[in-house]
């Protein structure tokens, strides 16, 4: 049996953010599927979620723009391309904050999928963003929250 993956997506900004810092990426042709979501209390937080997934999907097209695996030779996973991704995507959005004053200690929260074949994707998530799986009607949580929440941002660096 084969399972049929679908994507879609629609973001709102909440009842309490005056700015919607929600970034979806669906890239079927990568098989790449990802949501950010700006941290709402700090400086910036549409912009590091727009970096960070500009970023993850740069590397997932070219896996070796990811310094963890620029030197890296032989069989590279799937898992390992994520990781990487993500692990840019987070030094993105760091320098990003360093080289602009005004979003220095931006952040956002991350769930990515990436698809390995018809039956397995790989998940990585970053601070309280999460993934479910819906089968038959029923929502199954994929991911935990971290705790303490880890995130996209300055403190992630050094922690």
């Amino acid at each position: 049996m084969t399972a049929q993956l679908s994507a879609g997506g629609r973001t709102h900004r909440g009842h309490v953010r005056k700015r919607n810092e929600d970034v979806i990426v669906l890239e079927p042709d990568l098989g790449l599927y990802a949501v950010f979501d700006g941290m709402g209390g700090h400086a910036g937080g549409e912009v590091a979620a727009r970096t960070a997934a500009e970023e993850l999907a740069a590397c997932i097209r070219e896996p070796k723009r990811s310094h963890l695996l620029h030197q890296r030779r032989g069989r590279v996973s799937r898992r390992d391309v994520l990781d990487a991704a993500l692990d840019a995507a987070s030094r993105a959005v760091y320098m990003a904050g360093l080289n602009q004053s005004e979003y220095f200690g931006m952040g956002t929260t991350a769930v990515a999928c990436l698809v390995v074949d018809t039956t397995h994707v790989v998940i990585g998530h970053v601070g309280d963003s999460r993934a479910y799986l819906l089968r038959d009607g029923k929502l199954a949580a994929l991911t935990r929250d971290p705790y303490p929440s880890r995130c996209f941002a300055r403190s992630a660096m050094s922690a």
